[in-house]
């Protein structure tokens, strides 16, 4: 195989690195819906040449970073990676997002994922010992570019030819979003509605992901049960109590007096919501003229009913209304 991460065993007369570019899929119910992918996230990429049926890894877990220098996608380090100039020759590329590196670390908190990452030709990519411990990682993974040479990067044999040699990712997101709007059932002259804390609880955390080929997203397996505080929002420690009274003075200083108050969107791995486990529970304060002062905490079910599967699909953003009356304001007499 012509391609080669050092340029003394290149073949061909005129090096051409391998650079990429990079989408996030435009989809209904995508958590990014613009199609843009930031460049200051690095992803992750695996590549092999073939050549007469046989496979050669020329990539593996290869970080990509973006150069504002150069204003191009390519291979993070003093490493590069060349086009082969054999048209015989192709390659395949897979790609995710974020890049999981050995040491498990990143630029910023919000964008480490951890769990181990892998990638066979026979198997695809891979996921395993994953901990949702960040409600704000975005987990991507793009559709394989398989076939792709120097002058048709995308694969696609009846495309027009280029000369960019960019490989062309488009990135699906593989979590699940899931968003509070809090709201009255009417407006209630002189009463006044904070919200203190809304929290999920029995949440799968642990989970494994496995690419598939048929379509743009994958399978994921979940099991754990968590609770993530997701009002007042928190840092990447995924929704982890402090300690009580210090969560206390917390909550007390976030609530939040509303009309309609909608929460900042949180990642949850893909799941089936069961009877009795997956619930939530809000906390909110009622003031005011005619009412006693009284804070109240509510637990709510998921759940629907037996005969009715809910399902966290990956890609989707769950959005639940969440609606707060006073069953009686004023003469009530039962």
């Amino acid at each position: 195989v012509a391609a080669s991460c050092t340029k003394t065993n290149i073949k061909n007369e005129v090096e051409s690195p391998i650079s990429f570019s990079a989408e996030s899929g435009k989809l209904t119910r995508a958590i990014v819906q613009d199609g843009t992918y930031p460049t200051d996230q690095p992803f992750g990429v695996y590549a092999y040449g073939k050549q007469d049926n046989a496979t050669t890894p020329v990539m593996s877990n290869k970080e990509v970073s973006y150069s504002t220098t150069d204003t191009k996608w390519s291979a993070t380090g003093d490493v590069k990676y060349y086009w082969p100039n054999d048209p015989t020759t192709t390659m395949d590329f897979y790609a995710y997002s974020p890049f999981i590196g050995n040491d498990k670390t990143a630029t910023a908190p919000d964008k480490v994922m951890n769990g181990t990452i892998a990638h066979t030709e026979a198997a695809g990519l891979s996921l395993s010992g994953y901990t949702h411990s960040n409600m704000y990682v975005d987990f991507m993974v793009a559709t394989p570019v398989k076939g792709a040479t120097y002058s048709n990067p995308d694969g696609d044999q009846n495309a027009p030819s280029v000369t960019s040699g960019k490989v062309p990712l488009s990135f699906y997101h593989q979590m699940t979003q899931v968003i509070f709007n809090v709201t009255t059932d009417k407006a209630y002259t002189g009463i006044t509605f904070e919200i203190q804390k809304i929290t999920l609880k029995g949440i799968n955390n642990t989970a494994s992901y496995v690419q598939n080929y048929d379509d743009a997203y994958g399978d994921w397996t979940a099991t754990g049960a968590a609770e993530y505080k997701i009002f007042p929002a928190e840092a990447a420690n995924g929704g982890v109590a402090d300690d009580e009274e210090a969560e206390e003075l917390t909550n007390a200083a976030n609530a939040q007096t509303f009309a309609t108050l909608t929460t900042t969107g949180v990642t949850m791995i893909p799941q089936t919501i069961a009877d009795d486990v997956q619930k939530f529970e809000i906390v909110y304060k009622i003031s005011g003229t005619g009412v006693a002062t009284e804070t109240v905490t509510k637990e709510v079910e998921f759940f629907v009913d037996a005969n009715t599967t809910v399902q966290w699909e990956p890609s989707n953003i769950i959005s639940y209304t969440v609606k707060i009356l006073l069953a009686c304001i004023e003469h009530c007499h039962e």
